[in-house]
């Protein structure tokens, strides 16, 4: 980000809270992360970046991501009253890891599975994927 004139700070929420890194989830909701979230969309200079589970939380729900990791699992200290929730920064659900060598690729695999059957595009998982260039054309990878 800082190639592109961005300062950036990187704030770990599990400094804070004590969570684990695979709960990103059930930590915006106890942090409070979501609704301070919700208050910085309009800045133009807020940028919200993830990896892996905090990229799974961008979307409007969990719906598949179960596959990968058990949603009845709570980290340390947390009340089991603290429900998941997610950021609804884009429309569609991401599954990170998928065809990947990442150790829950297998799970990313029947998470896409599902998502895709569920939308009735189940066959479309054979294709090769779609990139878009930066000239903004799409084209097979």
């Amino acid at each position: 980000m800082e190639t592109f004139g961005y300062s950036c700070e990187e704030l770990d929420l599990r400094d804070y809270f004590g969570a684990s890194a695979e709960f990103p989830e059930r930590l915006a909701t106890r942090a409070g992360f979501r609704d301070a979230l919700q208050e910085q969309l309009h800045r133009p200079e807020f940028t919200y970046g993830g990896y892996s589970a905090e990229a799974c939380v961008a979307g409007p729900d969990l719906e598949g991501i179960d596959l990968i990791d058990d949603p009845t699992v709570l980290p340390e200290g947390y009340p089991s009253t603290t429900a998941p929730q997610c950021l609804h920064l884009v429309p569609y659900r991401i599954v990170p890891h998928w065809r990947s060598e990442h150790r829950d690729a297998q799970g990313a695999e029947r998470a896409a599975a599902h998502l895709t059957t569920a939308a009735g595009i189940g066959g479309e998982l054979d294709r090769p994927a779609q990139t878009m260039s930066s000239s903004g054309r799409n084209s097979s990878a």
